[in-house]
């Protein structure tokens, strides 16, 4: 926390612009289940995103998504902060973007299981963090509301939008609807069973 934290007063009295990105490869968190769910969160969506567009699109997401979400953080609150949830909502809102009819299951609270569409997904994550960080300016900075105070909301949201900017930047992620997902499904059903034969050349060419 000490040289890789990210503050206001790093930028503007001290200079330390590295802080902008170190800040999103640390983590300060009393509960490690925290830092779980953030790596669990930028596998599972950054995993898809390469699949679908490739492993520089990941890095470059993240990165983007870690910038913007700690300048809108320093812009409103004087606090540190470090974490990867501004990068790994960056993720998301791309996944989002990428597939957003397809059905995933989440675990509600980390206990009840529901089947939704990404698209759900996000958009809830998204109100849901737009709920807690008025909530968090409403307490104040002496309240310790579990899950809500001493959370980086507003990084998440910054974090958001820079995935959703990427996108657009890029031109990826055209919504898809349920007949694209059907004739995607059917091409991959075709090439899965068709005949490897000729995909394998003999070894004497």
């Amino acid at each position: 926390m000490q040289f890789g934290s990210l503050a206001r007063e790093d930028l503007v009295n001290r200079y330390e612009y590295w802080r902008l990105l170190t800040y999103m490869f640390v983590h300060d968190v009393p509960l490690p289940v925290h830092v779980g769910l953030n790596m669990l969160m930028v596998f599972v969506c950054g995993r898809v995103v390469q699949i679908l567009v490739d492993g520089w699109a990941v890095l470059k997401i993240y990165l983007l998504g870690g910038l913007l979400g700690g300048v809108a953080h320093i812009l409103v609150f004087p606090d540190p902060i470090a974490g990867a949830s501004a990068a790994a909502y960056a993720l998301l809102v791309a996944l989002g973007m990428l597939i957003p009819e397809r059905r995933v299951f989440v675990l509600l609270g980390l206990i009840l299981p529901v089947r939704m569409r990404i698209k759900f997904l996000v958009w809830g994550m998204i109100l849901v963090t737009v709920a807690f960080f008025f909530i968090d300016l409403i307490a104040g900075q002496g309240a310790e509301i579990p899950m809500i105070s001493g959370i980086g909301h507003l990084a998440h949201l910054g974090g958001a939008l820079g995935g959703y900017l990427y996108c657009k930047w890029a031109k990826i992620g055209q919504p898809l609807s349920k007949f694209d997902l059907q004739v995607q499904r059917a091409a991959a059903e075709a090439r899965a069973n068709a005949p490897q034969w000729s995909a394998n050349p003999s070894p004497f060419q």
